[in-house]
């Protein structure tokens, strides 16, 4: 048992407290890694003539998922398409093929935007890589490169697809009883 869970059964400090100090003693022995989701539109959905965006989270986490809320730092991100004729940018940024940006982690988390644009094909990819720099954290290299975080999709069949979209429309507001279209 580590020293941690023992002052958590003898002490009246909250536990709270102790699982911030594990996650620090985790990552004082180098058991860090960034968190980056895979998102897979459908090729319909990426060439939307609204546009497509999505929020990404990138997250510092331990080994068991949890996020390093102590972290506070700046750390580079590179996305790469392999698309012929569809572009992104993150954020407000210039749209292209390649895109650099400056995450800002604030309690381990640090959040952009991707935008999709122009014409954009089933098994076109954005790959993500952050902190090619290798500018440590604790003296530890955390370093995620050749992340695969978009994959265009084929569209399927009418029917099915109509479905996600119609499931798509509801927003239900957490806590209540009733869906509202959107």
């Amino acid at each position: 048992m580590r020293y941690i869970e023992t002052l958590k059964q003898h002490t009246y400090t909250p536990n709270d407290y102790y699982d911030y100090l594990a996650r620090v003693e985790d990552a004082m022995v180098g058991d860090m890694a960034f968190s980056l989701p895979k998102f897979k539109p459908y090729v319909s959905e990426a060439n939307h003539e609204d546009g497509y965006a999505v929020e990404v989270q990138v997250t510092l986490v331990n080994t068991a998922g949890e996020a390093h809320d102590w972290y506070h730092g700046t750390k580079a991100i590179a996305l790469t398409a392999t698309s012929s004729d569809g572009t992104f940018a993150i954020g407000e940024g210039a749209q292209g093929t390649t895109a650099t940006a400056d995450l800002k982690f604030e309690n381990g988390v640090a959040t952009f935007v991707l935008v999709l644009d122009d014409t954009w094909a089933a098994d076109d990819t954005i790959t993500a890589t952050v902190d090619n720099d290798d500018t440590k954290i604790m003296a530890y290299s955390v370093k995620k490169a050749n992340h695969e975080l978009l994959k265009v999709q084929a569209d399927p069949d009418d029917a099915e697809l109509s479905g996600r979209r119609e499931t798509s429309r509801l927003s239900c507001l957490e806590g209540l009883h009733e869906c509202n279209r959107v």
